[in-house]
């Protein structure tokens, strides 16, 4: 794994195949940069964030979720951003009475940090510390 930054990024179709294939894309990417054990969590993490953009972000199949892809030698970012209105993030993320909510406790579980920007549409952003690949 290179000790530079090593960034990338794809754009999606805001379809229901917009989550399997932004997995596909991570996995295919990474799989051979970061460990089996921090594939699996990148690939949830993206899958959730991916579905909440076209969900929550009013993403039609003809309309552009963005994913950004980031490596370093210890840490890897990634970004989807839509152009959705975005939302202010809770504190503490916790379930719905509805069953939702679930994506934003993963992401407060399984990242170092994450965050939402709004500066042009919505960003959410995660960072994941990286174990050896070897």
């Amino acid at each position: 794994m290179p000790k530079s930054c090593w960034p990338t990024a794809s754009s999606l179709r805001g379809s229901a195949d917009a989550p399997a294939r932004a997995r596909a894309d991570v996995a295919a990417l990474l799989a051979d940069r970061i460990s089996p054990d921090d594939l699996l969590d990148v690939t949830v993490l993206v899958s959730e964030v991916v579905t909440n953009a076209v969900r929550h972000g009013h993403r039609g199949a003809r309309d552009t979720i963005v994913m950004h892809v980031a490596i370093a030698a210890d840490v890897l970012r990634i970004e989807v951003c839509d152009q959705g209105r975005g939302f202010a993030p809770p504190a503490h993320p916790s379930r719905r009475a509805d069953g939702g909510g679930n994506g934003l406790i993963l992401l407060q579980r399984l990242t170092s940090a994450w965050g939402v920007a709004t500066d042009t549409g919505t960003c959410v952003w995660f960072e994941c510390p990286l174990q050896p690949a070897g």
